[in-house]
């Protein structure tokens, strides 16, 4: 037994080229201030969900091209579906070895809806995996999120399900932690819920929000909230107080972010950059050219540096500390969206949206 929920097939309508077009519009300005420096220093064997499967290789297939959309804007290709039918298949460790870090193959989670954020719960240890389930800017109330095992386990029932009578989730993308409390941003909602039981808390809208994205909280508790078609980062206090940050054209459709102490690292869609924003005299600052745009997820790499996927790249790229040198460190990703990290076992989360699954690569 799994998900029993109507399936919506990936359409990107013209309200979301209309995001896109905004953000590439933004997305070629100068910016106000430049840094050289980061400032803050198989075969498969598929079952239902819950069972497992082995992969033979250690990359995902490669089926969208390099103009795919990453999550939340750009759409250029409209008759793009994802699979029909409810979650259906899991997997777990392939037994062969990965030919791209050197490890044992990646676990795949299959038959997802859409996935477009991994967050690596740390208490729990386990992994939540944001869905679609239709158009991302859909307000249909049939996103959901699932709790998912280090070893590729999903559990029978959505943690939070957009079509549980007391729990509005349209297109949940991403997700932040602070103390108990899981932040979730929808369309121009953040949504927050109780990280133990999924009951929903409290929603924070965002006036003048078009299509937030991504959310990354600091050691304070303060939360980071991008939005890629309105070209803004805010930022939600832990008593739910939201104020601006930014808002600049050289913000080049910000994704992923990843705050620190002193402000938030971002990650673009329409321009293939890393750049910071400092919380204090806030200003776009560039550190580092990536080698192919349409980038999504951010994370900080274990050894310092910085882990970045590109659906253009169809990649998963590593950024050296000194920011100096840039690698692929997983290559072959189709729809590779928001990024999740597991310092345990030093391992990427790797949605891939328009597979309707979800790769777990161990780093070398």
């Amino acid at each position: 037994m799994l998900f029993d929920r109507r399936s919506t097939p990936l359409a990107w309508p013209a309200s979301l080229l209309l995001v896109l077009a905004l953000a590439c519009t933004g997305g070629g300005g100068s910016t106000t201030e430049t840094s050289g420096q980061d400032p803050s220093t198989s075969t498969s064997e598929t079952g239902t969900m819950g069972q497992v499967s082995s992969t033979s290789t250690g990359e995902a297939s490669s089926t969208a091209t390099t103009d795919e959309p990453p999550t939340g804007t750009s759409g250029p290709t409209t008759d793009a579906t994802s699979s029909s039918g409810g979650p259906t298949t899991g997997s777990t460790t392939a037994e062969t070895t990965d030919t791209t870090t050197g490890s044992e193959g990646p676990i795949t989670v299959e038959g997802l809806k859409q996935p477009e954020s991994i967050l690596y719960d740390a208490t729990a240890d386990a992994y939540l995996i944001s869905n679609i389930n239709g158009q991302p800017t859909g307000v249909d109330d049939n996103g959901f999120i699932v709790r998912v095992q280090p070893d590729g386990s999903v559990e029978d029932e959505p943690f939070i399900d957009g079509a549980a009578a007391d729990v509005t989730l349209d297109a949940p993308k991403g997700m932040a932690i602070v103390g108990d409390s899981l932040y979730v941003t929808d369309i121009t909602v953040v949504r927050k819920f109780d990280r133990v039981s999924g009951a929903h808390l409290v929603d924070i809208p965002i006036e003048g929000a078009m299509f937030l994205n991504d959310l990354s909280a600091d050691a304070a508790g303060d939360v980071y909230v991008s939005d890629m078609g309105a070209q803004t980062i805010h930022v939600i206090t832990p008593d739910d107080q939201l104020s601006l940050v930014l808002s600049s054209p050289d913000l080049a459709g910000p994704n992923g972010l990843f705050a620190d102490d002193d402000g938030v690292h971002v990650v673009t869609n329409s321009a293939a950059k890393l750049l910071y924003v400092p919380r204090e005299m806030p200003a776009v600052m560039e550190l580092v050219d990536l080698p192919d745009g349409a980038l999504d997820g951010l994370e900080r790499d274990p050894e310092g540096g910085w882990l970045v996927s590109s659906w253009e790249g169809t990649a998963l790229y590593r950024v050296s500390a000194d920011l100096a040198a840039v690698d692929v460190a997983i290559a072959g990703l189709s729809s590779p969206a928001d990024i999740g990290f597991d310092p345990v076992r030093s391992r990427v989360l790797v949605p891939l949206m328009f597979e309707d699954r979800a790769v777990f690569h161990d780093l070398p």
